[in-house]
C-alpha cells in the first residue's frame, strides 16, 4: 500500500519496520525522518508530529535551521487542517510570530481539538498582572478544553476557582457562550487508523 502511494500505510511502516539500521542510531533516525516526510507528503498529516517529536527528540531543537525544519513539515499538516500540527506550532512563535500561532490555536479550537483550548489557557495562565479579559478568556477556554474532552480537562475546571475574579453573571455569560459553540462543533481527537498502533 504504501509503494501505491497510501501516506498512511507509509507512516506505519515507518513506525514500526525494524531493519539493521535500527542498531546504528544515526541512521536510523535519519531513515525514519525520511519515511516521516516522505508519509507526510503522500497525505499521512499525523507524521508531522512524529517528524516534530524525531527532529526534537535527536536534534539540538534550539538550533534556528532544526526549528525551521519543525516548522516546515507543521505547517504543511496544519495548512491542511490538521489541528495537533496548529497546537504544536504555538511552541515555535520564535518562528512564526505569535499572531500566526494564537491564530492556528483559534482554528484547532474551531474544529474540535481539545488541546488548543487548553493550550491557550496554559499560555495565558502564566501571564502576570490579568485582567478582567484576561481572567474571561482562562475560564472560556479551560471551559471548552473540558468539554471538547472531559477525560482529560474536566479536573481543572473543578480545581480552579474563578469566583473571585469572575461574578456569576458573567461566569452565566461564558457558560452559555461555551454551550452555544457546543452546539455547533463536535469534539475531534484527530484519530485515525494511525492511532490504534
Amino acid at each position: 500500500m504504501a509503494k501505491n502511494g497510501d501516506g498512511k500505510a507509509m507512516y506505519m511502516l515507518a513506525k514500526h519496520k525494524d531493519s539493521w539500521r535500527k542498531y546504528v542510531p544515526y541512521l536510523a533516525h535519519k531513515t525514519r525522518v525520511e519515511q516521516y516526510i516522505q508519509a507526510l507528503e503522500m497525505g499521512a498529516d499525523s507524521a508531522s508530529a512524529a517528524i516534530f517529536s524525531e527532529l526534537y527528540r535527536h536534534q539540538d531543537r534550539h538550533q534556528p535551521e532544526i526549528r525551521q525544519q519543525i516548522v516546515k513539515y507543521l505547517t504543511i499538516a496544519a495548512e491542511r487542517g490538521y489541528a495537533p500540527a496548529m497546537v504544536d506550532l504555538y511552541e515555535f512563535t520564535d518562528v512564526i510570530g505569535n499572531d500566526l500561532a494564537l491564530e492556528y490555536l483559534q482554528q484547532a479550537t474551531e474544529l474540535g481539538y481539545a488541546r488548543a483550548p487548553f493550550t491557550l489557557y496554559y499560555y495565558l495562565k502564566k501571564k502576570e498582572n490579568k485582567n478582567l479579559q484576561d481572567w474571561k478568556t482562562l475560564y472560556k477556554n479551560i471551559n471548552l478544553a473540558a468539554a471538547l474532552n472531559a477525560s482529560d480537562y474536566s479536573t481543572f475546571v473543578d480545581y480552579l476557582d474563578f469566583d473571585e475574579y469572575l461574578s456569576p453573571e458573567e461566569i452565566a455569560q461564558i457558560d452559555q457562550e461555551v454551550s452555544e459553540f457546543l452546539t455547533q462543533v463536535k469534539p475531534n481527537r484527530f484519530y485515525d487508523e494511525t492511532n490504534l498502533y
